[in-house]
């Protein structure tokens, strides 16, 4: 459960989408502290929700101490969590979640991570999208060299390139994909991101 105390009806709101944008930070790290993927849905879903925002609920009692009121239909936002972990990954998850905040280039390799796993749309563009931010996030091509070890950045290019997968779009083209292949490039994506992760915690990028 995520909370901030609020003390004005003017900051609740804000808080919210503070508590919305920590939420999503600690799910893009989930898959890299030891946990599996988290599936987060910010909209109304026919499913239970295991988190719900009291955000408005605490500004209308604010705003009855005053003798105010606000107007209007109110609404919940809900979210479907599914996840596991193979250990407790809570507070490396907020780690990688600080690291995110203080670089943005980061958290742009994790999100376009956290997009491709969702399996929607474009997951193909967004993995080449990892492997992109990933270079402009290490800058150096010396850093960059763990990428190549093994022929790693060849199989990845070459299983997504061989079926024309770099961008968005190509949606056609990804049923002739085999799970083995998909498997093979979401799984050396992980691998790259971990790898950045560890020379960043270490103070190499």
């Amino acid at each position: 459960k995520l909370s901030k105390g609020a003390t004005s009806y003017g900051e609740v709101l804000h808080i919210e989408s503070e508590l919305q944008d920590a939420l999503m930070l600690l799910a893009m790290a989930w898959p890299f502290s030891g946990g599996t993927h988290i599936r987060l849905h910010t909209k109304k879903v026919i499913t239970d929700s295991s988190v719900k925002s009291n955000a408005r609920q605490v500004r209308d009692t604010l705003l009855k101490r005053q003798g105010r009121k606000h107007v209007e239909t109110s609404t919940n936002i809900d979210a479907v969590i599914a996840g596991t972990y193979a250990r407790a990954p809570l507070a490396e998850a907020i780690q990688i979640a600080s690291l995110c905040r203080a670089r943005s280039n980061l958290r742009d390799v994790l999100s376009y991570h956290y997009r491709a796993k969702l399996e929607d749309g474009d997951w193909y563009s967004s993995l080449y999208k990892v492997k992109d931010s990933l270079i402009r996030l290490l800058q150096s091509p010396d850093k960059c060299e763990f990428m190549k070890r093994h022929d790693r950045l060849g199989t990845f290019e070459r299983i997504l390139n061989n079926y024309d997968l770099r961008h968005p779009g190509s949606g056609s083209r990804v049923g002739t994909l085999s799970s083995e292949g998909k498997a093979e490039v979401f799984s050396i994506a992980r691998e790259w991101v971990s790898a950045a992760l560890v020379m960043i915690k270490e103070g190499h990028a």
